[in-house]
């Protein structure tokens, strides 16, 4: 009867202590992983009586539970690098889906006023989380001449050896092209980098 007593006297005093121990820790995740080895070691005073019936060596138990518990944190490790993978993932398809529509709000426009539409758009981000195009460090499109563009293209004087006037030319266009996406898309025209195709 001793025997039976003090065996739940023991369950109990290690009931409050591991209440106690728990009450002291910050809310974290640590706190699972106490829970957990409080847990197993629990186990193990419940099964005390019972492994003794059988003969079973309890240093061997207590090893085992050891060995289980240090895989824990191995585990959380693992969860963490997966968890990091998604978030890369979601941030990139964030991202695709972003170019899209940046491409449907402003592609009507500009082959209608400029003849040109979007052969590629790539987005980079500040450091860290933020809002999209918002917080876009850069937005880089390439832009190439849309065959159907203009119906009616003006007609140009040609001026043969006015290469300084050409490349004036191309710059007063990418000007005007950065002027309307940044009006279209709500973002800094100093966020812009249009490169023109065959330009």
């Amino acid at each position: 009867m001793e025997l039976l007593s003090s065996w739940i006297q023991n369950i109990i005093l290690f009931i409050l202590l591991s209440v106690v121990i728990e009450m002291l820790l910050p809310r974290s995740d640590m706190q699972k992983y106490v829970r957990m080895a409080a847990g197993l070691v629990l186990l193990i005073l419940i099964l005390t009586p019972i492994m003794k019936l059988f003969a079973m060596d309890g240093e061997e138990l207590m090893e085992r539970a050891r060995e289980s518990i240090a895989s824990i944190p191995a585990a959380g490790n693992d969860i963490d690098a997966k968890k990091k993978e998604i978030q890369a993932r979601q941030d990139a398809y964030i991202l695709e889906q972003t170019a899209f529509q940046l491409k449907e709000a402003a592609e009507k426009g500009l082959i209608g006023q400029f003849g040109f539409r979007f052969d590629e758009i790539e987005i980079e981000l500040k450091k860290g989380d933020g809002n999209i195009p918002g917080d876009a460090e850069k937005i880089r499109a390439v832009l190439a001449k849309e065959e159907g563009g203009r119906e009616v293209e003006e007609i140009r004087e040609v001026h043969i050896g006015a290469d300084g006037d050409a490349k004036r030319i191309e710059e007063d266009l990418r000007q005007e092209i950065v002027k309307y996406l940044s009006e279209k898309w709500e973002v800094d025209s100093e966020k812009l980098e249009i490169v023109i195709e065959g330009g």
